[in-house]
């Protein structure tokens, strides 16, 4: 999947966009190494495993961290980098 700063909604890859929650947004770059058409995209295989990273999201005044750890492809959500 992959993200566009200052938008609302993601997109898989070949695939449907979804939309974030009213009033959230992506923020600042990702951390996603592999690219698709040069965006950053976090890239997950069949084996399990992922490219990983991590996106910010905005809601108001607060932050919230995406991390895909790129072992595990595990995603968890946390309120610091």
């Amino acid at each position: 999947f992959y993200t566009q700063e200052g938008q609302n909604q993601y997109r898989v890859v070949g695939g449907s966009r979804y939309h974030l929650s009213e009033g959230i947004r992506f923020v600042g770059d990702t951390s996603f190494t592999s690219r698709q058409a040069g965006v950053p995209t976090c890239i997950f295989y069949p084996s399990g495993a992922c490219t990983g990273g991590t996106v910010t999201l905005k809601g108001g005044k607060h932050y919230s961290y995406v991390i895909v750890n790129p072992v595990a492809a595990r995603v968890r959500v946390s309120d610091t980098p």
